[in-house]
């Protein structure tokens, strides 16, 4: 167990930067379907919402550690927002919602707060700083 441990934090910032693309292209798809259209992956959407946004966050906080966790965070909860704004389109036929912006806050401070644990981690294990 601790070997997979070890393999999974040895995940390096480069992976993190590669895979945030299209994490995020897949976010904005499903959150800018057409209602009734974007599967629903748990039996709540607020689930979703924090799944998606701790994803992302945690994704941008291990591919760029040395970006401070306010812009971060700021630039998500505005990507967040900016979603929002867009599904009351009537295109879309979806409706803004604040309980959807509060789960996308709760993911992001999930997504910070797992990236953080990880860098502890490997500090730990390694005995040194983790790299940037």
């Amino acid at each position: 167990m601790k070997h997979i441990l070890a393999k999974c934090l040895e995940w390096s910032p480069a992976v993190s930067r590669w895979l945030l693309l299209p994490c995020l292209l897949g976010v904005l798809a499903l959150a800018l379907a057409p209602s009734g259209v974007a599967p629903r992956f748990a039996w709540s959407a607020l689930i979703n919402h924090v799944a998606a946004f701790t994803a992302l966050a945690g994704l941008l906080a291990t591919g760029w550690p040395r970006l401070p966790v306010w812009a971060g965070a700021l630039g998500l909860m505005a990507l967040g927002g900016a979603i929002e704004l867009t599904q009351g389109l009537s295109i879309f036929g979806r409706e803004p919602d604040w309980m959807d912006m509060a789960a996308n806050g709760v993911g992001v401070g999930f997504g910070f707060t797992l990236a953080f644990a990880v860098r502890i981690a490997r500090e730990r294990m390694s005995g040194a700083p983790s790299p940037s």
